[in-house]
Protein backbone atom coordinates (compact mmCIF):
# COMPACT_ATOMS: atom_id res chain seq x y z
CA UNK A 1 0.00 0.00 0.00
CA UNK A 2 1.25 3.49 -1.18
CA UNK A 3 1.41 6.28 1.17
CA UNK A 4 1.76 9.72 -0.20
CA UNK A 5 2.39 12.53 2.31
CA UNK A 6 2.25 15.57 -0.20
CA UNK A 7 5.52 16.56 0.67
CA UNK A 8 8.29 17.89 -1.45
CA UNK A 9 10.60 15.12 -2.23
CA UNK A 10 13.90 16.79 -0.98
CA UNK A 11 11.83 16.58 2.40
CA UNK A 12 10.29 13.13 2.25
CA UNK A 13 13.71 12.18 1.18
CA UNK A 14 16.71 14.44 2.48
CA UNK A 15 19.64 11.86 2.15
CA UNK A 16 18.80 12.09 -1.46
CA UNK A 17 22.11 14.48 -2.62
CA UNK A 18 21.09 16.69 -4.83
CA UNK A 19 23.85 18.02 -6.89
CA UNK A 20 22.18 16.07 -9.89
CA UNK A 21 19.48 19.05 -10.32
CA UNK A 22 22.46 21.89 -9.96
CA UNK A 23 23.13 24.31 -12.79
CA UNK A 24 26.34 23.21 -14.29
CA UNK A 25 26.64 27.21 -15.42
CA UNK A 26 26.49 27.82 -11.20
CA UNK A 27 28.79 25.33 -10.59
CA UNK A 28 31.51 26.84 -12.89
CA UNK A 29 30.67 30.43 -11.98
CA UNK A 30 31.57 28.66 -7.84
CA UNK A 31 35.22 27.39 -9.11
CA UNK A 32 35.85 30.78 -11.27
CA UNK A 33 34.93 33.22 -8.41
CA UNK A 34 36.64 30.66 -6.07
CA UNK A 35 39.64 30.70 -7.99
CA UNK A 36 39.50 34.39 -8.24
CA UNK A 37 39.41 34.74 -4.50
CA UNK A 38 42.74 32.53 -4.21
CA UNK A 39 44.33 33.69 -6.89
CA UNK A 40 43.59 37.71 -4.81
CA UNK A 41 44.72 36.34 -1.05
CA UNK A 42 47.99 35.39 -2.88
CA UNK A 43 48.38 38.57 -4.59
CA UNK A 44 47.88 40.52 -1.42
CA UNK A 45 50.63 38.30 0.23
CA UNK A 46 53.04 38.89 -2.11
CA UNK A 47 52.24 42.51 -2.37
CA UNK A 48 52.31 42.75 1.52
CA UNK A 49 55.75 40.62 1.66
CA UNK A 50 57.37 42.79 -1.09
CA UNK A 51 56.35 46.10 1.00
CA UNK A 52 57.59 44.20 4.37
CA UNK A 53 61.28 43.74 2.65
CA UNK A 54 61.31 46.80 0.82
CA UNK A 55 60.32 48.78 3.77
CA UNK A 56 63.49 47.02 5.49
CA UNK A 57 65.76 48.34 3.02
CA UNK A 58 64.03 51.72 2.70
CA UNK A 59 63.29 51.53 -1.32
CA UNK A 60 59.52 51.04 -0.68
CA UNK A 61 57.99 53.66 -3.56
CA UNK A 62 61.31 53.50 -5.43
CA UNK A 63 60.29 54.64 -8.65
CA UNK A 64 58.05 57.46 -7.15
CA UNK A 65 61.40 58.87 -5.54
CA UNK A 66 63.18 58.56 -9.07
CA UNK A 67 60.65 60.80 -10.67
CA UNK A 68 60.57 63.33 -7.64
CA UNK A 69 64.28 63.54 -8.16
CA UNK A 70 64.09 64.36 -11.94
CA UNK A 71 61.12 66.80 -11.40
CA UNK A 72 64.21 68.72 -8.86
CA UNK A 73 66.30 68.14 -11.59
CA UNK A 74 64.57 69.49 -14.62
CA UNK A 75 63.27 72.48 -12.02
CA UNK A 76 66.79 73.33 -11.17
CA UNK A 77 68.96 72.24 -13.34
CA UNK A 78 66.62 72.31 -17.06
CA UNK A 79 67.32 68.49 -17.34
CA UNK A 80 65.79 65.38 -15.70
CA UNK A 81 68.53 63.16 -17.23
CA UNK A 82 72.06 61.88 -15.16
CA UNK A 83 75.10 63.26 -17.06
CA UNK A 84 76.36 59.77 -16.72
CA UNK A 85 73.44 58.75 -19.23
CA UNK A 86 74.76 60.56 -22.08
CA UNK A 87 77.59 57.99 -22.03
CA UNK A 88 76.76 55.07 -24.79
CA UNK A 89 76.67 51.69 -23.33
CA UNK A 90 75.31 52.85 -19.70
CA UNK A 91 73.44 50.12 -17.79
CA UNK A 92 70.40 50.39 -16.32
CA UNK A 93 69.98 50.89 -12.14
CA UNK A 94 67.48 52.51 -10.01
CA UNK A 95 68.39 55.88 -10.61
CA UNK A 96 68.21 56.41 -14.24
CA UNK A 97 65.43 58.26 -15.81
CA UNK A 98 64.35 57.40 -18.97
CA UNK A 99 60.89 59.10 -20.03
CA UNK A 100 60.33 61.66 -22.30
CA UNK A 101 60.61 65.57 -21.59
CA UNK A 102 56.78 65.31 -21.44
CA UNK A 103 55.88 63.29 -18.58
CA UNK A 104 57.54 66.19 -16.50
CA UNK A 105 53.49 67.92 -17.29
CA UNK A 106 52.79 64.87 -14.52
CA UNK A 107 55.86 64.55 -12.62
CA UNK A 108 56.57 68.12 -11.47
CA UNK A 109 52.76 68.85 -9.84
CA UNK A 110 53.51 65.72 -7.34
CA UNK A 111 56.78 67.74 -5.72
CA UNK A 112 54.17 69.39 -4.07
CA UNK A 113 50.97 67.13 -4.24
CA UNK A 114 50.60 64.82 -1.41
CA UNK A 115 52.33 61.69 -2.28
CA UNK A 116 49.35 58.88 -1.32
CA UNK A 117 47.57 60.92 -4.24
CA UNK A 118 50.61 59.11 -6.95
CA UNK A 119 49.07 55.68 -5.96
CA UNK A 120 45.40 56.58 -5.12
CA UNK A 121 44.71 58.12 -8.73
CA UNK A 122 45.32 55.49 -11.15
CA UNK A 123 44.54 52.58 -8.52
CA UNK A 124 41.02 54.46 -8.07
CA UNK A 125 40.35 54.96 -12.02
CA UNK A 126 40.83 51.48 -12.33
CA UNK A 127 38.59 50.70 -9.26
CA UNK A 128 35.98 52.78 -10.70
CA UNK A 129 36.45 50.76 -14.29
CA UNK A 130 36.20 47.55 -13.19
CA UNK A 131 32.81 48.23 -11.00
CA UNK A 132 31.43 50.28 -14.25
CA UNK A 133 32.22 47.10 -16.25
CA UNK A 134 31.01 44.66 -14.31
CA UNK A 135 33.03 41.83 -15.84
CA UNK A 136 31.20 38.28 -16.00
CA UNK A 137 32.40 36.26 -13.68
CA UNK A 138 34.51 33.83 -16.06
CA UNK A 139 36.91 37.04 -16.20
CA UNK A 140 37.06 37.08 -12.78
CA UNK A 141 40.29 34.36 -12.80
CA UNK A 142 42.23 36.39 -15.58
CA UNK A 143 41.83 39.48 -13.54
CA UNK A 144 43.17 37.69 -10.48
CA UNK A 145 46.29 36.67 -13.03
CA UNK A 146 47.02 40.23 -13.39
CA UNK A 147 47.07 40.83 -10.04
CA UNK A 148 49.08 37.66 -8.87
CA UNK A 149 51.35 38.27 -11.80
CA UNK A 150 54.86 39.53 -10.28
CA UNK A 151 55.86 42.63 -11.88
CA UNK A 152 51.77 43.84 -10.93
CA UNK A 153 53.24 44.07 -7.40
CA UNK A 154 56.24 44.92 -7.92
CA UNK A 155 54.89 48.40 -10.45
CA UNK A 156 52.42 48.82 -7.03
CA UNK A 157 55.45 48.88 -4.30
CA UNK A 158 57.61 50.70 -6.44
CA UNK A 159 55.10 53.19 -7.53
CA UNK A 160 56.04 52.98 -11.17
CA UNK A 161 54.05 54.78 -14.20
CA UNK A 162 52.36 51.44 -15.22
CA UNK A 163 49.82 52.30 -12.67
CA UNK A 164 49.24 55.73 -14.64
CA UNK A 165 49.36 54.02 -18.12
CA UNK A 166 47.19 51.01 -16.88
CA UNK A 167 44.42 54.39 -15.39
CA UNK A 168 44.79 56.14 -18.92
CA UNK A 169 43.87 53.15 -20.73
CA UNK A 170 40.84 52.93 -18.72
CA UNK A 171 39.53 56.14 -19.37
CA UNK A 172 40.73 55.99 -23.09
CA UNK A 173 38.27 53.22 -23.16
CA UNK A 174 35.30 55.09 -22.00
CA UNK A 175 36.44 59.09 -23.40
CA UNK A 176 38.79 57.95 -26.19
CA UNK A 177 41.20 60.72 -25.97
CA UNK A 178 42.86 59.78 -22.98
CA UNK A 179 44.67 56.88 -24.43
CA UNK A 180 47.03 59.49 -26.19
CA UNK A 181 48.49 59.72 -22.39
CA UNK A 182 49.75 55.92 -23.02
CA UNK A 183 52.68 58.06 -25.26
CA UNK A 184 54.37 59.01 -22.27
CA UNK A 185 55.82 55.60 -21.97
CA UNK A 186 57.26 55.00 -24.88
CA UNK A 187 57.29 50.84 -24.40
CA UNK A 188 53.45 50.94 -23.61
CA UNK A 189 52.64 52.94 -27.53
CA UNK A 190 51.01 50.84 -29.09
CA UNK A 191 48.28 50.84 -27.06
CA UNK A 192 47.69 54.45 -27.62
CA UNK A 193 45.92 53.32 -30.89
CA UNK A 194 42.91 52.30 -29.90
CA UNK A 195 41.68 55.54 -29.12
CA UNK A 196 42.72 56.69 -32.73
CA UNK A 197 39.22 55.96 -34.33
CA UNK A 198 37.48 58.93 -32.12
CA UNK A 199 38.16 62.98 -33.65
CA UNK A 200 38.78 63.88 -29.65
CA UNK A 201 41.87 61.42 -29.63
CA UNK A 202 43.30 63.18 -32.49
CA UNK A 203 42.38 66.95 -30.85
CA UNK A 204 44.39 65.22 -27.63
CA UNK A 205 47.55 63.82 -29.61
CA UNK A 206 47.54 67.40 -31.13
CA UNK A 207 47.53 69.14 -27.75
CA UNK A 208 50.55 66.80 -27.01
CA UNK A 209 52.48 68.29 -29.67
CA UNK A 210 51.81 71.89 -28.87
CA UNK A 211 53.21 71.50 -25.18
CA UNK A 212 56.38 69.19 -26.14
CA UNK A 213 57.50 71.97 -28.16
CA UNK A 214 58.45 74.24 -25.37
CA UNK A 215 60.57 71.27 -23.88
CA UNK A 216 62.99 71.94 -27.20
CA UNK A 217 65.99 70.49 -26.52
CA UNK A 218 65.37 68.05 -24.18
CA UNK A 219 64.40 65.83 -26.92
CA UNK A 220 67.57 65.35 -28.42
CA UNK A 221 68.84 64.60 -25.10
CA UNK A 222 66.30 62.19 -24.60
CA UNK A 223 66.71 60.56 -27.86
CA UNK A 224 70.79 60.70 -26.66
CA UNK A 225 69.58 58.73 -23.91
CA UNK A 226 67.25 56.37 -25.59
CA UNK A 227 70.01 55.56 -28.04
CA UNK A 228 72.77 55.05 -25.45
CA UNK A 229 71.19 53.03 -23.33
CA UNK A 230 72.57 49.32 -23.10
CA UNK A 231 69.00 48.08 -21.86
CA UNK A 232 66.57 47.41 -24.80
CA UNK A 233 63.05 49.74 -23.36
CA UNK A 234 61.25 46.44 -24.35
CA UNK A 235 62.65 45.48 -20.68
CA UNK A 236 59.03 46.90 -19.47
CA UNK A 237 57.06 45.05 -21.46
CA UNK A 238 56.79 42.16 -18.41
CA UNK A 239 54.88 44.71 -16.68
CA UNK A 240 52.12 45.11 -19.79
CA UNK A 241 49.43 42.78 -17.93
CA UNK A 242 48.33 45.43 -15.83
CA UNK A 243 48.23 47.84 -18.09
CA UNK A 244 45.42 45.70 -20.24
CA UNK A 245 43.42 44.97 -17.53
CA UNK A 246 40.67 47.42 -18.57
CA UNK A 247 40.63 45.89 -21.57
CA UNK A 248 40.16 42.58 -20.21
CA UNK A 249 37.48 43.73 -18.03
CA UNK A 250 35.61 46.08 -21.12
CA UNK A 251 36.18 42.76 -22.86
CA UNK A 252 34.63 40.57 -20.58
CA UNK A 253 32.05 43.22 -19.36
CA UNK A 254 28.52 42.28 -18.14
CA UNK A 255 25.57 42.95 -20.50
CA UNK A 256 23.27 43.62 -17.80
CA UNK A 257 24.70 46.56 -16.38
CA UNK A 258 22.30 49.08 -14.83
CA UNK A 259 20.66 51.32 -17.66
CA UNK A 260 19.54 54.85 -17.36
CA UNK A 261 16.15 55.04 -15.26
CA UNK A 262 14.58 56.55 -18.60
CA UNK A 263 15.36 53.83 -20.76
CA UNK A 264 14.03 51.04 -18.54
CA UNK A 265 10.60 52.93 -18.57
CA UNK A 266 10.52 53.40 -21.96
CA UNK A 267 10.99 49.84 -22.86
CA UNK A 268 8.78 48.51 -20.30
CA UNK A 269 6.18 51.04 -21.71
CA UNK A 270 6.95 49.83 -25.28
CA UNK A 271 4.63 46.21 -25.28
CA UNK A 272 1.56 48.34 -24.07
CA UNK A 273 2.03 51.15 -26.72
CA UNK A 274 2.27 48.52 -29.51
CA UNK A 275 -1.01 46.96 -28.14
CA UNK A 276 -2.45 49.98 -28.32
CA UNK A 277 -1.48 50.82 -31.86
CA UNK A 278 -3.02 47.43 -32.53
CA UNK A 279 -6.02 47.96 -31.02
CA UNK A 280 -6.49 51.37 -33.19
Amino acid sequence: MRIDSGAPRAARFPFVPGWTKVNPRSVLAAISAGLTLALLILAVEELVGLVSAWLGLGIVGCDFTVYLASARRFLDLGSPYWPAEFVPGFSLDETNFLYPPTTMLLMVPFLWLPAVLWWALPLGTLAWWLWRCRPVVWVWPILGLVAFWPRTSGSLAAGNTDMWIAAAVALGLRFGWPFVVVLLKPSFAPLAVFGARRRAWWLALGALALVSVPFGALWAEYLAVVRNVGTPLTYSLLNMPLALAPVIAWIGQSRTRPQDPGRRISRTRLPAERGLLGAE
